[in-house]
């Protein structure tokens, strides 16, 4: 790989312009699972903003929690200087645009931006201090996939005044729940040494590493079998194609997933793992294009 590329890839991957792409297309995913056109809106940008912010929030307390571990002084770089002005333009930005949606949407943003904060930020009394809600015993996956299926799931169905009186709407949302839940496991087994360092219990660290993987698989078996009801038995959605997409995302997932084990480079992660969700979003665009 020629090294102007590979740089390429890494400023890609490390800016958090994947990651908030990824919540992009997850978001535009839903609107074409329920049926309804993409809305070009202020969500959309709202959720890939807000979805950079709160990836460079934690990046710059992982570094402020770093540099406490190991005693060191603070150490204001570039790239500290440069998170700062990112975080602070895409906040602003998302405040701006935050008060064009329906008051529906707001009203669920601002409960998933509270949790966000509360995920990233010390702001938790605790014996010994404070701590984040992530420390909170295995809190950690369960919340990162509840405020992806927030932010990708239900924010577009209010935003497109999807019936939540419909099974299809609920199932959607599960779906989005479990493939964020199976697709996260793996990083969990990449963080086993230094969550078991701060005496943070996870999954992989109470159930071991090999029955993590086969927990993941079991999820996207179980999306497989979801999807057999949502787009094939349910009167009001029998959409085979998309069901079809669906499954060879999740195939492919379990394949690279397969592949993970401790001592993957990170871009193996945040990289291959991350992108499995743009890359669900453009099979499932694709069949879209030939169905309606």
């Amino acid at each position: 790989m020629p090294k102007y590329f590979k740089k390429f890839i890494n400023f890609f991957i490390y800016s958090e312009l994947l990651i908030s792409l990824c919540a992009v297309a997850a978001t535009c995913q839903t609107y074409l699972l329920i049926g309804s056109a993409i809305l070009w809106d202020e969500l959309l940008w709202i959720v890939g903003l807000s979805t950079m912010a709160c990836y460079v929030l934690a990046r710059l307390a992982a570094l402020q929690e770093m540099n406490q571990m190991f005693h060191k002084p603070q150490n204001r770089t570039p790239l500290f200087y440069l998170l700062c002005v990112l975080l602070l333009v895409t906040s602003m930005v998302c405040f701006l645009l935050f008060w064009k949606l329906k008051v529906s949407v707001q009203i669920t943003l601002v409960g998933s931006a509270a949790v966000t904060v509360l995920y990233t930020i010390p702001l938790i009394p605790d014996k010994n201090g404070w701590k984040k809600l992530r420390d909170v015993g295995m809190l950690k996956i369960f919340l990162i996939a509840f405020i992806w299926t927030i932010s990708t799931a239900v924010l577009p169905l209010l935003q497109c005044d999807a019936s939540f009186s419909r099974p299809h709407t609920w199932l959607i949302i599960l779906e989005k729940a479990l493939f964020i839940f199976a697709i996260t496991l793996p990083f969990d087994i990449r963080d086993m040494d230094y969550d078991q360092s701060r005496n943070l219990k996870t999954i992989p660290l109470l159930i071991g590493e090999k029955n993590t993987l086969q927990l993941a698989q079991v999820c996207l078996a179980a999306l497989g079998l979801i999807g057999v009801f949502n787009y094939l038995v349910l009167p009001d959605a029998p959409r085979v194609a998309i069901f079809i997409a669906l499954l060879v995302s999740y195939r492919s997932t379990s394949l690279l997933i397969q592949q993970t084990n401790a001592d993957r480079p990170d871009q193996f992660y945040t990289g291959w793992l991350d992108a499995t969700i743009l890359g669900q979003f453009v099979l499932v665009w694709i069949v879209s294009l030939f169905i309606n």
